[in-house]
């Protein structure tokens, strides 16, 4: 097992790999993309499953997972996308973990869940990766706190016609069976009841899930939904859960009744734990289970969406597809990251997340610096839609990151196009890096972040 982390460039693997462990020429392998990663059998999953908009923006086939270049002096090198999990390039197993630690990823996980209050001094609140692979162990904690949000309503129920044979009607009386069985009369009574019940397949597919996770070492996370563990292992059935129980659990009607709406990603996830679970060796041996794969910059513009949904509750959040140029050849669509509308119906800030570490580089002779060209350029396009708009005012727009620091907001923040009302920032939540700051910084990171927007929102009120 090779160990990596996201968005690196340029990682030394030393004797990890040599040269005649790899087919082709030295220094021109083929860079392992998404297209290719996942017409392997492998696996990706996307915060943005229900979306097809969103997730093909983010998911393009040739999205780079990893690339190994031969270096002169260095020898072979990793470069790695926005993807964490285990991928298998030419019968090496490769590791991809967040290079931002697991205090920040566990705090992105737990708003993607709505849960905003958290205690990372308790082992099952932790992400557990010690046991599972990476992107494995990000699964299996969202389904844990999914689940344990959503059953705070109990389990998913409908009404189904169950029959009885007693000395007492139960609903009403089943003339054909009462017919057929009951005459001449012997004291029972066919009837038929309309009775809720819980969803038999729901809960077996999530009894699934939850002895998977158990057995491929995630059982600390477990410690949290004991009460809802214990209560799926009563009620579930000696059955294996095939693919037709869990298209049954997903169509269920109980899932239909807004109340039980989030059983819906609860059961997407169980779905991928099972399939992964069940996965076998691939046919030429490379490896023994499926890949799996996170887009974590799906997870970080989640995350950043939510945090300002929940501190600015007068604006609006949202990402919406925005078509340009409409029935003309040339069509487009644009979809901003975050589009904060404020109540007013005036006001609008335009924002793009962009998921690699900001150190405020500047450009130069060497390089663009760390702010790319093309995303400069796109939410330059962004703010020049809203910008133009009629009977609405720009007020903020910029790219956010998280930050190897506190910004400067002389060097940070500035007018936009020379305009005095608009302000462009390149902002963000400082991370210290492989969890050297711990859980405590990047909280009071998000409170600096919110107070500097605060404070631009404030001056256009």
């Amino acid at each position: 097992m090779i160990a990596l982390h996201d968005n690196c460039r340029s990682h030394p693997l030393g004797g990890q790999v040599k040269v005649r462990d790899f087919p082709k020429k030295p220094g021109v392998l083929p860079p392992l993309t998404l297209g290719g990663y996942q017409a392997a059998g492998n696996y990706l999953f996307s915060f943005h499953d229900g979306d097809e908009e969103k997730r093909g923006k983010r998911n393009q086939d040739d999205a780079l997972i990893l690339a190994l270049t031969e270096e002169a002096e260095a020898g072979w090198v990793a470069q790695t996308g926005n993807y964490v999990g285990s991928v298998t390039y030419h019968k090496h197993r490769f590791e991809i973990r967040s290079r931002f630690g697991d205090a920040f990823v566990q705090r992105m996980l737990n708003f993607s869940n709505d849960i905003y209050v958290d205690d990372w001094t308790s082992p099952a609140e932790r992400i557990d990766a010690s046991k599972p692979d990476y992107a494995r162990a990000l699964i299996f904690m969202m389904f844990v706190q999914a689940l344990e949000k959503a059953h705070l309503l109990g389990l998913p129920k409908a009404y189904r016609s169950i029959r009885h044979h007693e000395h007492v009607v139960r609903g009403r009386i089943d003339i054909p069976r009462f017919i057929r069985e009951d005459l001449p009369f012997a004291g029972r009574v066919a009837s038929v009841a309309r009775e809720q019940l819980p969803s038999q397949s729901i809960i077996d597919v999530l009894a699934k899930a939850i002895q998977v996770i158990d057995r491929s070492g995630g059982a600390g996370m477990l410690l949290r939904i004991a009460h809802v563990r214990m209560k799926l292992v009563s009620l579930r059935r000696n059955k294996a859960v095939d693919a037709a129980t869990i298209r049954q659990a997903k169509t269920e009607k109980a899932l239909a009744n807004p109340i039980f709406a989030p059983y819906r990603k609860v059961l997407r996830l169980a779905e991928v734990i099972i399939q992964l679970d069940s996965a076998r060796d691939a046919p030429d041996g490379s490896t023994g289970m499926a890949g799996l794969l996170v887009n974590v910059a799906e997870l970080f513009e989640i995350y950043v969406g939510k945090l300002l949904a929940l501190h600015f509750p007068e604006w609006s959040v949202s990402s919406p597809a925005i078509r340009l140029h409409a029935g003309r050849f040339y069509e487009r669509s644009i979809i901003p990251d975050i589009v904060m509308a404020h109540e007013d119906g005036r006001r609008v800030v335009v924002l793009d997340t962009k998921y690699k570490r900001m150190n405020f580089l500047g450009s130069g002779r060497y390089g663009m610096g760390d702010v790319d060209r093309e995303d400069f350029f796109q939410i330059a396009t962004y703010m020049s839609h809203f910008e133009h708009r009629p009977g609405k005012q720009l007020v903020v727009g910029g790219l956010l990151y998280p930050l190897a620091e506190e910004p400067d907001i002389q060097r940070c923040h500035d007018r936009w196009m020379g305009d005095e009302t608009p302000k462009f920032i390149v902002d963000g939540i400082a991370v210290p890096k492989d969890d050297a700051g711990g859980a405590a910084d990047v909280l009071a990171s998000e409170v600096r972040f919110v107070a500097r927007l605060a404070a631009l929102l404030d001056i256009h009120s």
